[in-house]
C-alpha cells in the first residue's frame, strides 16, 4: 500500500512492479472498507478534519461507538486504554472518514451521508474541483449535507440523494444565530433554540459545528447530547492551537495551507489581539505556483496595517517539483501594497525578530502544512520571547 504522494520513481515501486507486486493506494483500501459500513464522508476543501473529528466525537460520547479516520489527530483524548487520535476503531456499522480531494480520491467512496463543507483553490484549481466534488454528490446513497454559504457549493447540480443545507449567512435548513465569538470559543443557538458552546475560536468553526450537528441529527443523535459532546471537544492539534502565552503575547500553531484557511485563521485571531505577527511556510512548489496571486489575495485583504506576515522559504516535501519559485515572490508582491511583509530564511531569526517586536496583547501564528517541525517551531518562539 502506498500513499498516492509517492511518484512511480521510488524505488520501491519500481522493484514492486518489476517483481509482479500489486500496489494499491491508501484511499484504495479504505474505501473498500468505507463502502461495506454505514459510510459519512466528510468533503471539501477546508474544514473536513474537523467536522470528521467532530463527527465521530459525538457519536463516541452518545454511545455509538464509531470507526473514524481523519486527517488531524483529537487533542486531549482517551477512551479506556486507547488513545483516541486520528483513528478509533469502533464496532459499529457506522464509518465516518475525512476524505481526500487533492488527489481525486474522493470519487471513490459511496457514502450514506456526505458533508460538502466549501470549494476553493487548493492543489487544483476551480474546474477541476467542482467536477470532483460533483462526482462525490452523486455517489451519496442518502443524505446530501452542504454548506450554503459557499457559492461554489450552491453552484453544484443536487445529487438524487436528500438535500439538508446548513449556514451562518444565508437561509438553510440549520441555522446559526444569536452567535457570539471570544477568545476562546463560541456559542450560537439553532432552529429549535438549543444552546451550543464550543472551545473552538473563528467563525469557520461555527460553520464546521454545524455540519457535524447536521450528520449527528441524521444519525438520530438527539440535541442535548449533541450539544454536550461539543462544548467538550477539544479540537485537533495544529488547527488554531494555542501553544502557550509569555510576556502577554499569544503563540498560536495552525495548519493553514491554502488562502482560505489563511483567511479563517486570521480572521479568527483579528477581533480578540491587539495585533497580529503571522509566519506562513508555503507546503511545496506546485501548490505555490498555482496559487501565488491567491496568497498574495488573502494576505493583503486579512492583514490590518500594524499586522505582519514573515514567510521563509517554501517547504521541500521532494519530488519532482518545479522548483522555480519562491517565498520572496509573495513577499515582495504583499510588501508593495503597504503590507509589512519580511522574507526570512532562518528559523532562528525569525523568532528573534518576534522577540525584538511583539507586544503584550500580541499574537503569533505559525501557519503551514506537512513539515512535522512547525510545532516545534513554535515552541522555540515562545521559548525565545520568555528570554526577552
Amino acid at each position: 500500500m502506498v500513499s498516492t504522494a509517492i511518484e512511480d520513481s521510488n524505488p520501491d515501486v519500481r522493484e514492486a512492479k518489476k517483481i509482479g507486486i500489486e500496489i494499491i493506494t491508501r484511499a484504495q483500501l479504505l474505501s473498500y472498507i468505507f463502502n461495506k459500513g454505514y459510510g459519512v464522508a466528510i468533503g471539501g476543501t477546508s474544514g473536513k478534519s474537523t467536522i470528521a473529528a467532530m463527527v465521530a466525537y459525538i457519536l463516541l460520547h452518545n454511545g455509538r461507538d464509531p470507526v473514524y479516520i481523519g486527517g488531524g489527530i483529537i487533542r486531549d483524548i482517551s477512551t479506556g486504554d486507547s488513545q483516541l487520535s486520528n483513528a478509533l476503531c469502533g464496532r459499529s456499522d457506522v464509518i465516518c472518514v475525512e476524505t481526500d480531494e487533492s488527489d481525486g480520491s474522493i470519487v471513490l467512496y459511496k457514502p450514506k451521508i456526505s458533508v460538502l463543507a466549501n470549494i476553493s483553490k487548493d492543489h487544483k484549481d476551480i474546474p477541476e474541483l467542482e467536477q470532483l466534488f460533483n462526482t462525490f454528490l452523486k455517489n451519496t446513497q442518502e443524505t446530501a449535507i452542504l454548506n450554503n454559504d459557499c457559492p461554489m457549493v450552491r453552484k453544484l447540480p443536487h445529487p438524487s440523494a436528500r438535500i439538508v443545507t446548513y449556514g451562518i449567512d444565508n437561509d438553510a435548513d440549520l441555522r446559526a444565530r444569536d452567535i457570539v465569538l471570544s477568545r476562546y470559543g463560541a456559542t450560537f443557538t439553532v432552529e429549535d433554540d438549543t444552546r451550543f458552546s464550543i472551545k473552538l475560536i473563528g467563525m469557520h468553526n461555527v460553520s464546521n459545528a454545524l455540519a457535524a450537528i447536521a450528520v449527528s441529527a441524521q444519525l438520530g443523535v438527539p440535541p442535548p447530547g449533541i450539544s454536550d459532546a461539543l462544548s467538550r471537544f477539544p479540537g485537533i492539534k495544529r488547527r488554531l492551537e494555542l501553544v502557550g502565552e509569555s510576556r502577554g503575547v499569544a503563540v498560536y500553531d495552525d495548519f493553514a495551507h491554502n488562502p482560505a484557511k489563511v483567511q479563517a485563521a486570521l480572521g479568527a485571531l483579528r477581533g480578540h489581539h491587539r495585533r497580529i505577527i503571522a509566519v506562513f511556510q508555503p507546503h511545496g512548489y506546485g501548490p505555490m505556483h498555482l496559487m501565488k496571486d491567491d496568497f498574495v489575495e488573502a494576505f493583503c485583504g486579512s492583514l490590518r496595517p500594524d499586522d505582519t506576515i514573515i514567510m521563509p522559504e517554501i517547504y521541500d516535501a521532494g519530488g519532482t517539483a518545479d522548483r522555480t519559485i519562491s517565498s520572496k515572490q509573495v513577499i515582495d508582491a504583499v510588501a508593495a501594497k503597504g503590507i509589512a511583509a519580511d522574507y526570512i530564511t532562518s528559523r532562528e531569526a525569525i523568532a528573534e525578530r518576534i522577540a525584538e517586536t511583539a507586544q503584550d496583547g500580541d499574537a503569533v501564528v505559525v501557519m503551514g502544512a506537512r513539515d512535522t517541525t512547525l510545532s516545534l517551531f513554535c515552541q522555540d518562539i515562545l521559548r525565545t520571547l520568555g528570554q526577552r
